[in-house]
């Protein structure tokens, strides 16, 4: 189990997470949402210690980690993934359905001529 409990994080003068706890059950899957700049990333690289939280702990199994080598120890890392753009997705689909549809227009032109 992943428990994260009062985590803080500042970068300089601006905070970025205030209080944030949660837990993650064994099995259970859970996505972090929200709009740009809302500390996602953050609270994700906090869970992992690649960024250090002002205050906070973050237990997994009922062991506290402090550092990104206790978590990757504990099989517990950050994939790094290209973010999926949902604006992208729709542009490319209408993208797809209007090139198909010209071609189907096409095809059946040349049918009828």
């Amino acid at each position: 189990m992943l428990q994260v409990r009062n985590l803080n994080v500042r970068y300089g003068n601006v905070q970025v997470l205030w209080d944030v706890s949660c837990e993650v059950n064994e099995g259970e899957f859970v996505s972090v949402i929200g709009p740009n700049a809302s500390g996602k990333t953050t609270l994700i690289k906090s869970i992992v210690r690649l960024v250090k939280p002002e205050k906070g702990d973050v237990i997994f199994d009922g062991r506290e980690i402090r550092s990104p080598e206790e978590a990757v120890k504990k099989r517990l890392v950050l994939r790094d993934r290209k973010s999926i753009s949902w604006d992208d997705c729709f542009r490319k689909f209408i993208h797809r359905r209007a090139s198909s549809t010209k071609i189907r227009e096409k095809k059946e032109t040349q049918r009828s001529i």
